[in-house]
């Protein structure tokens, strides 16, 4: 415990120091640098946010060939099996955003030694999936080092078009996604890594309307591999959350999928625009935009729906309970003789009283119109029933004080 805290006490010392430039770091960046790097090498876990904080602080005041030295290590960092949590993550953004300001000349070549580091790893689990020993043995997917080297990516060309004072492209990952039907191992984990970075650009708002580019990520929703499949559905809904209009071209595309995979990607990808802009940066502006699409979409379909609709329609009523308890239990009335709608809407409702967090003013909305949405238990369709009795058991189970002056 002593040796943590003096390590931090320096880390901290440190941070200070660079808050007045060169004059205080100049002579003492090297020796200060290298000290840093062992505070790294030597965590057990994720490297300390301070220590991520002061290696970007120093890396102004170094020549090129120390960072040059350390770089592999540094970069092998991002395929470590680490779980960083929200704060370093950040420092470690910020770290290789300083780097690439500190050093724009050699930001593509240590660009290419982060997407080669990735590929390697990725696959090595392709071989551990495939692998007949394996058959029992779920592997998972390296989502972590993906996420580390996709961001890291980003944050080093953030620094380099900062410092050369030139608009944002994404055309160094662009190149990576094609939508040929063969690729190798290496190239799918080439397109899921750029596909991530395109995905982080949206939620940052630096990446600018692409039609074309919007085309190939739609493209390779369609893909048979699952990995790229999985990740470009996350990067178009992180696009359409930045571009929530774009939610009705997506259902439109999903009416006309010329397979039930392809219809789920983008599915998948309104959920989670639906996830980032409502659920996670509770923007009701944009969610009021939203809403009316996806309850479009849904009054209008003749056929059964992906849960994940369902699911995104909660995510409404959980975030802005005032507003949109009442539109969905209203949702369920409208449908009228629409079955495959009604059974959407109430296993949206479902979904909602499933939830183990909901706030108090959730519980209040729901209480209200609870009675409404229970009175489906006598619907002559036995499937609109059976939901709602399953509807009215989630709630026995989950909050039986809300159902005691009902039943």
């Amino acid at each position: 415990k002593n040796y943590q805290a003096t390590v931090a006490a320096g880390l901290g010392l440190i941070n200070g120091l660079a808050e007045y430039g060169s004059d205080a770091l100049s002579d003492l960046g090297e020796g200060i640098l290298m000290h840093i790097i062992e505070v790294i090498n030597g965590s057990p876990v994720s490297p300390p946010q301070l220590a991520l904080q002061a290696f970007a602080k120093v890396c102004p005041y170094v020549r090129e060939d120390t960072v040059k030295l350390i770089a592999q290590s540094l970069i092998k960092l991002l395929s470590a099996a680490i779980i960083y949590d929200n704060q370093s993550a950040v420092a470690l953004g910020e770290l290789f955003e300083s780097v690439g300001r500190s050093f724009p000349d050699r930001v593509a070549q240590w660009s290419a030694d982060i997407m080669s580091n990735w590929t390697n790893e990725y696959m090595s689990f392709v071989d551990q999936r495939t692998a007949k020993d394996n058959a029992v043995i779920q592997v998972q997917f390296p989502s972590q080092m993906l996420t580390n080297a996709a961001k890291s990516i980003l944050a080093l060309y953030s620094g380099y078009f900062e410092v050369k004072g030139q608009p944002w492209s994404g055309e160094f990952l662009t190149k990576h996604i094609g939508t040929a039907s063969t690729k190798s191992a290496a190239d799918i984990g080439l397109t899921c890594l750029a596909l991530r970075a395109l995905g982080y650009a949206s939620i940052r708002g630096v990446l600018p309307q692409d039609s074309d580019l919007v085309d190939q990520i739609r493209n390779l929703v369609s893909s048979k591999d699952d990995d790229m499949r999985s990740e470009a559905a996350t990067a178009m809904g992180n696009y359409a959350g930045s571009h929530p209009e774009m939610l009705s071209e997506l259902f439109e595309h999903a009416a006309a999928a010329p397979d039930g995979l392809t219809a789920l990607g983008l599915f998948q990808a309104v959920k989670v625009a639906v996830d980032y802009v409502v659920g996670n940066k509770k923007d009701s502006a944009v969610a009021s935009q939203m809403w009316p699409q996806i309850v479009q979409y849904v009054q209008n379909t003749q056929k059964s729906v992906a849960d994940t609709i369902a699911q995104s329609l909660a995510v409404f009523a959980i975030s802005f309970p005032k507003t949109y308890v009442q539109l969905l239990a209203s949702s369920i009335d409208a449908s009228g003789e629409n079955i495959h709608a009604k059974i959407i809407f109430i296993t949206a409702f479902r979904t909602l009283l499933a939830d183990k967090q909901l706030s108090g003013t959730c519980e209040e909305q729901i209480k209200v119109v609870l009675p409404s949405v229970l009175s489906n238990i006598g619907d002559s369709d036995i499937n609109i029933r059976r939901l709602s009795l399953l509807a009215m058991y989630t709630i026995i189970q989950t909050r039986p004080a809300l159902i005691k002056d009902i039943v």
